[in-house]
């Protein structure tokens, strides 16, 4: 016999009529508050949460946030008895929710949305686990890193991860804590960097009510949060010496006490940081303590650059185009092979996530045409280059652009396109945005022509940068 899934009901009006309709197709676990789902959910798998919208004190729309928030993944349906619009529903789709139901609702009809909002659960999961197997066989660095996730996963040994930014080192965190034993409770991400240093140690640590100005209740800190879990310390290199000191002080007694209070509080936590720094010069220049870098660097693991690791962009390239047509409802795309060449020839100084946010910008921008071309790429990797100014980059411009032809050929050429396609010289030049003139003197050779430019010609003209080019 088929296993139950488990919904997670919060209802505070009809709790047991709800609990009716589901019984027989599903388990149900009722509460009557956000706060008493929220507990819950730390202690015990939940498949699905079926959610009232308008309850006291905390609504649905607060334990939605809670729940994306410490990054528990479970498809999540708010009910209403109070009829919708569609600026209210937005909000709720916006948040995270799978669905969105009013009530009443007869029990098919329940129970069908459930099962759909399940099946929408699977398909994403079956998605995402699809396109990790193949990125999965990737060969060289990634599958290194893998190796080194699923070797160290299992203990509750430190780990420090470091790379720059942008190349996936939460990604590593989140990967050792899906595979390890703390799998089930929280997984607690911590940027260092992005709090101010007079908060932080209340937000690792929390504080009493009436420790300071302004803290007019309990406030319960990450490292307590994470109890039975993981925390992760993004961009530990940012931390100040004094909380460096309190983390120290929990590595080696796993203890601490919040701001203002006298109680000591024990939490099994594992720690896993990561940086962008090289804290070996930290510590020489007086700004991260050498005793807790020991600490934290109980089994280290470097992320390499985007551009150490070239051969994985056509793989990272074509798992974004696909992940951006499924979730924007795209048919799928295909990428040129002089396209990719681009790709690869650019450095990339955001990495992974620099290449992420690009494949998604060229998904909206190429949503008319089923293929990515190179003239398609051209424009914002010039774009970019231009912004970044390396001369890295520059060099793979112009090894791009090696063996290319001279300007009067190129000129030539570009006429003989334009006259196949039946265009005029003006209507070039506001394609452009350039005067007619200009158009004029690219076509005689009396003009060079920028890389922009030719990208935008070649599309214009439907041809191959690589043709136009060729000598």
């Amino acid at each position: 016999m088929m296993e139950k899934k488990i919904i997670l009901l919060v209802e505070d009006e009809e709790l047991n009529e709800f609990t009716k309709m589901l019984k027989d197709d599903y388990e149900v676990i009722g509460k009557e508050s956000a706060d008493a789902a929220l507990e819950v959910l730390q202690e015990k798998d939940i498949d699905l949460i079926l959610c009232n919208l308008r309850m006291k004190p905390n609504d649905g729309m607060w334990l939605l946030d809670k729940v994306k928030k410490q990054g528990i993944d479970i498809p999540f349906v708010m009910i209403t008895r109070y009829g919708t619009s569609a600026e209210e529903a937005a909000v709720v789709f916006k948040a995270g929710a799978v669905d969105y139901i009013t009530k009443p609702i007869l029990e098919d009809d329940l129970i069908l949305r459930l099962s759909h909002a399940l099946e929408h659960d699977r398909t994403i999961r079956y998605f995402v686990q699809s396109e990790e197997e193949r990125y999965k066989i990737a060969d060289g660095t990634i599958q290194d890193i893998i190796q080194e996730i699923m070797k160290v996963a299992p203990y509750n040994t430190t780990v420090l991860i470091t790379g720059e930014s942008g190349t996936g080192k939460e990604s590593v965190a989140r990967g050792i804590h899906k595979n390890s034993p703390r799998r089930k409770k929280l997984f607690v991400p911590v940027n260092c960097a992005g709090i101010p240093s007079e908060i932080i140690e209340s937000e690792l640590f929390g504080h009493e009510k009436g420790a300071f100005t302004g803290a007019v209740a309990r406030r319960i800190g990450k490292f307590e949060q994470a109890n039975g879990g993981t925390i992760f310390l993004d961009e530990v290199g940012d931390m100040s010496l004094a909380v460096q000191a309190k983390v120290l002080r929990f590595l080696e007694e796993r203890e601490f006490e919040r701001i203002g209070g006298k109680e000591t509080i024990r939490v099994d936590v594992r720690i896993i940081s990561a940086t962008n720094k090289t804290l070996q010069e930290e510590i020489s220049a007086g700004n991260f303590r050498e005793d807790l870098f020991y600490r934290l660097k109980g089994y280290p693991i470097r992320v390499p650059p985007l551009r150490e690791r070239t051969w994985e962009i056509p793989l990272l390239a074509r798992h974004f185009i696909d992940k951006f047509c499924y979730e924007q409802k795209k048919p799928k795309k295909e990428i040129t092979p002089e396209a990719m060449k681009f790709l690869i020839l650019y450095s990339w100084p955001g990495n992974v996530r620099e290449l992420r946010n690009y494949m998604e910008r060229l998904v909206i921008q190429t949503e008319d045409y089923p293929t990515i071309q190179e003239y398609d790429i051209w424009p914002i990797i010039i774009s970019e280059s231009n912004t970044n100014s390396s001369d890295e980059q520059s060099d793979s411009l112009d090894e791009a652009e090696k063996g290319s032809i001279n300007q009067i050929e190129l000129g030539k050429r570009l006429k003989y396109a334009r006259d196949d396609f039946g265009l005029t010289q003006e209507e070039v030049a506001k394609a452009l945005n350039l005067h007619r003139p200009a158009i004029s003197q690219i076509e005689s050779g009396k003009r060079k022509v920028n890389s922009l430019e030719l990208a935008r010609l070649a599309r214009l003209y439907k041809k191959q940068i690589s043709d136009l080019l060729q000598p």
